[in-house]
């Protein structure tokens, strides 16, 4: 299979997107084993164990029930604004017979007994259980897709670095989707795909499927090409309707190709391929399910339910402990499919092969692209290491009383992540911040050594390559900032190595987002308000190992960016200032010291708003103003009330608190001065109206506030990368 660099770069999106499907929800009956889950009444029972994902949904109907009684949802139907929309519903929907109204022909379509029914039938399908699940070559045409996707966004970019650019862009991307599938015709295979849907009433279900088999060869007789294409087989022991075209159907040679070809039969092998492709769609009813499946043929249909079931493997052990939970999410993802959709060390391999003998080629004399090309062989070779090493993935989820709680287990080797200790930066997040976002990534002076070697590596080739390629006075500038940088650069890179890794090497960071911090006028130019506003405040904190390396290290960084201001002051003293970064003013307090500048009073910002950086034995904090880092300095445990971040004193490698009731809050005053500010120039507006919209717009904020928060925590569970999460949700009282 050949690639290009431009395809390696979103094959980690297809795996993420799969990994969000698949966790959505599945459920079923309470086990008396709850470890047996061969004897699961679903679709996890049902579908094979080879198969490359599988998603699936359940509870459905339980869960809109819910919202449909829940005080949420009746402050939200009684707003005004929804009963004059609904109102405006109910007029179309109530328009006699041949006034034109696209929701009266519905009003006639679901007037029908037949067409009632089928409705009835739909909703029913949907209302308990939606299970998908691709069968074992699935693999290879995700595989395919993320290539044309990734080869769709950046393709063009790389074909203009390489020299192929130019003419129509939309020609150039057909182009290289034909050369892509061309490359990869060993992928182009229809996916065995199966969707199903559990029924409460069969009788229904049968009904309209025989009602769509009369239409189905109707339409069939009509069509020449669809003749005979539309029958009835037995598959799996039930009738199925069984829909099967092919390549050959396609007016080959209507199509343009000569356009796209750069000579003669280009793509031949690709559109024999593509003649002789097959497209089979089979619907039955079978197992309480109405069965969806797509395939080359419908052998994956008939083997459902037999042999060994996805229930069975190993990977799905840790969801035996929560079968009798309300499940509302089950989905998994095969080790396969994880490694065929994302980046992989082969892949490293062929972005040097891509760039050597396409971007560079002809372009870099031989005795210097062969120098380029070893380097970036050892280039990748160092960056293999970092590469993950794929496995299986299983993701689940439940009601539990509070909301939703989830697990999601992922496979593979983890030798980069370290989940050997407690997080004790969750002790300073400010106790109560709206988001906080913990992690601990292992600090390594070597993977720094590797970074500054390849960087001077590539400042090599091009002083070698580019330089002598730039304009005379652009060339002479660079030398001269070359010459006034590159000492320093050697300084900082010495700091850096010697002073500021170390002090860091606790390896704990965190992005905080806090809203305590309020003013009636943040700005000059905006008008005083009634009560204090908030101000959202992010800041950075990170894990110390010795401050007063830090604070050494601080000040070196501040002497080179001095002596760089300085240097190039001397060299253009007409279009570089004279100045200097002074030393902060510093406030000393119980838990440690914060550095801080004021800002310049001309500037017109709230003076407590100071650019700050707060620092202990343990603990940095670079935030916005000094009271925000004197919260973060103390230590202070974040107030949650049990769930995944309960014990903070466990090992972990994450953790995630989201106070979205809390952000809200935070926001909802900006968003009520915003729309007083703005509603008096509505036009046919008068105060009373604007006054009910505000009190909308506030209940509205209300509403969403029944999302309470979120909270997870990711740690080691017998060699597994395991998060455990919880969404809160609470109904207005």
């Amino acid at each position: 299979m050949s690639r290009t660099p431009a395809w390696n770069c979103n094959q980690s999106f297809v795996a993420m997107a799969l990994l969000s499907v698949s966790s959505v929800a599945i459920a079923w009956p309470s086990l008396a084993a709850a470890q047996d889950l061969a004897k699961v009444n679903g679709s996890l029972a049902l579908v094979p164990e080879n198969v490359s994902f599988y998603s699936s949904m359940l509870r459905n109907r339980e869960q809109i029930e819910a919202i449909g009684k829940s005080k949420a949802w009746a402050k939200l139907w009684n707003l005004p604004l929804v009963q004059k929309g609904w109102a405006q519903v109910r007029e179309e929907w109530e328009k006699p017979a041949g006034v034109h109204s696209p929701l009266g022909v519905i009003r006639e379509f679901y007037a029908q007994p037949e067409n009632k029914e089928l409705v009835e039938v739909l909703a029913d399908m949907v209302s308990q259980e939606v299970f998908v699940a691709g069968g074992e070559n699935f693999t290879r045409f995700a595989e395919l897709m993320s290539i044309l996707v990734a080869q769709s966004r950046f393709g063009p970019a790389f074909a203009r670095l390489a020299g192929e650019g130019g003419g129509d862009e939309n020609v150039l991307r057909v182009k290289m989707l034909l050369a892509t599938l061309s490359e990869n015709v060993k992928l182009l295979k229809t996916p065995d795909l199966i969707v199903g849907f559990k029924l409460s009433k069969t009788k229904s279900a049968e009904a309209q499927f025989k009602r769509l088999e009369t239409l189905l060869k109707g339409f069939a007789d009509q069509i020449p090409e669809l003749k005979d294409r539309v029958k009835k087989e037995k598959i799996g022991g039930a009738e199925t309707l069984v829909v099967a075209v092919d390549g050959k159907m396609v007016p080959w040679d209507q199509i343009p190709l000569d356009r796209f070809e750069d000579q003669p039969g280009q793509y031949k092998d690709l559109i024999n391929k593509l003649k002789e492709s097959k497209v089979s769609a089979g619907l039955t009813i079978r197992d309480g399910y109405v069965l969806l499946a797509i395939g080359e043929s419908l052998d994956h249909l008939a083997k459902l339910g037999k042999g060994k079931s996805l229930a069975t493997r190993p990977e799905l052990k840790p969801l035996g402990k929560f079968a009798d939970k309300r499940l509302t999410g089950v989905g998994y993802i095969s080790k396969e499919l994880a490694a065929a959709v994302g980046t992989s060390k082969k892949d490293l391999d062929d972005m040097v092969e891509g760039i050597a003998t396409g971007i560079l080629k002809d372009k870099v004399p031989a005795d210097k692209l062969a120098k380029i090309r070893k380097d970036m062989e050892g280039l990748a070779k160092d960056l293999k290491k970092f590469v993950p090493e794929p496995g299986a993935s299983l993701s689940f989820s439940f009601l539990n009383g509070r909301g939703f709680e989830s697990y999601a287990y992922h496979g593979g080797k983890f030798d980069e992540k370290d989940g050997s200790k407690p997080l004790t930066l969750l002790d300073h997040v400010g106790g109560s911040p709206l988001l906080a976002i913990v992690g601990r990534a292992t600090v390594s002076p070597r993977d720094y050594e590797t970074l500054v070697k390849w960087l001077k590596v590539g400042y090599g080739h091009f002083k070698d390559l580019a330089l002598p390629e730039l304009d005379e006075d652009v060339r002479t500038e660079v030398e001269k900032f070359s010459k006034i940088a590159l000492p320093l650069l050697e300084r900082a890179d010495e700091v850096t190595g010697k002073m500021l890794l170390p002090s860091l090497a606790d390896g704990q960071s965190a992005f905080v987002l806090d809203g305590k911090l309020k003013s009636k006028q943040w700005h000059l130019a905006l008008p005083e308000s009634e009560k204090p506003m908030p101000m959202l405040e992010p800041a950075i904190v990170l894990g110390v190992s010795d401050a007063a390396l830090f604070k050494k290290a601080a000040g070196e960084y501040r002497s080179i960016v001095n002596d760089l201001i300085a240097k190039l002051h001397d060299e253009k003293p007409d279009q570089i200032p004279k100045f200097e970064i002074p030393m902060p003013e510093v406030k000393k307090i119980k838990a440690g010291s914060i550095y801080f500048y004021g800002l310049p009073p001309p500037l017109g910002i709230d003076s407590q708003i100071a650019p700050s950086a707060g620092l202990s034995e343990s603990v940095l904090a670079f935030t916005i103003s000094q009271n925000h880092a004197e919260r973060l300095l103390t230590s202070t445990p974040l107030k949650v009330d049990n769930g995944p971040l309960a014990d903070r004193k466990r090992p972990l490698l994450g953790a995630v608190y989201f106070d979205f009731a809390g952000t809200i809050d935070t926001l909802s005053p900006w968003i009520d001065f915003g729309a007083r500010a703005a509603l008096p120039f509505a036009r046919g507006l008068d105060p009373d109206q604007a006054e009910d919209i505000l009190k909308q717009v506030v209940t509205g904020l209300e509403i969403l506030k029944v999302l309470r928060s979120y909270a997870s925590a990711t740690y080691f569970e017998d060699g597994k990368l395991v998060t455990h999460g919880e969404t809160i949700i609470q109904d207005l009282k």
